[in-house]
């Protein structure tokens, strides 16, 4: 697959997606109505042209692997639903993205009639992706954070397409400020003493932790 392309979703992704969301739905007896035309704007949000990893693929991936730790969720809705929404405001010029898709979240559920203890954990949920500080989360919430950070515990390839792809999501941002800016994100990961919060997630660590350095180097040259 193409460099260019890597992350970019096809006919068969699209089909997945839409499966999974339908199903999501029928969960909380979401009318067809307000299924397709919240389905038909999460697909227009995700799709939007600058976007080169927070993306459909990224959505794809996290419900693909919440499918293997369906017996280790206690609620497998709200998380689907915080994988859902959590990235569906992006915008790399500003800083308040998490906040945007967590109010875009209420909103939509809300409209949806999804209970309000729900709306209120997918709300958690999605704010804690902006530190990715899980100390209010459930452990349902630590493994939605753990779920969104598994592309660091990836094999090297990958890992290597997904920070081109971060790179090209700042392209706006000169050279040396996003190398001076990546660096302190990817040195706060390698402070802590546990980058994944559950054991589910914890054999990705030392892969993460290998990958993280790669790139620190890479951006230090």
């Amino acid at each position: 697959m193409k460099e260019d392309n890597f992350f970019q979703i096809d006919s068969l992704g699209l089909d997945f997606l839409q499966e999974q969301w339908q199903l999501l739905m029928v969960r909380y007896c979401v009318s067809s109505d307000l299924s397709e035309k919240y389905f038909f704007e999460i697909k227009e949000k995700y799709s939007e042209k600058k976007r080169f990893y927070h993306n459909l693929t990224h959505i794809q991936a996290l419900l693909k692997l919440i499918e293997t730790l369906k017996e280790k969720i206690q609620d497998y809705q709200s998380v689907s639903l915080a994988i859902w929404f959590h990235d569906l405001i992006y915008n790399t010029k500003r800083n308040n993205n998490e906040e945007k898709s967590a109010e875009f979240a209420v909103k939509a559920l809300q409209e949806m009639k999804i209970p309000a203890d729900i709306i209120r954990l997918v709300e958690l949920m999605i704010l804690a992706t902006k530190t990715h500080d899980a100390k209010a989360l459930t452990e349902d919430g630590k493994l939605f954070l753990d779920l969104d950070l598994a592309i660091l515990g990836s094999k090297a390839e990958i890992y290597q397409q997904y920070y081109k792809a971060i790179r090209k999501e700042y392209s706006w941002v000169p050279w040396f400020l996003y190398r001076h800016s990546r660096k302190k994100v990817l040195n706060s990961f390698l402070g802590r003493q546990h980058i994944f919060f559950t054991q589910e997630m914890s054999q990705l660590e030392g892969l993460a932790r290998k990958n993280i350095t790669q790139e620190i180097e890479f951006l230090s040259k």
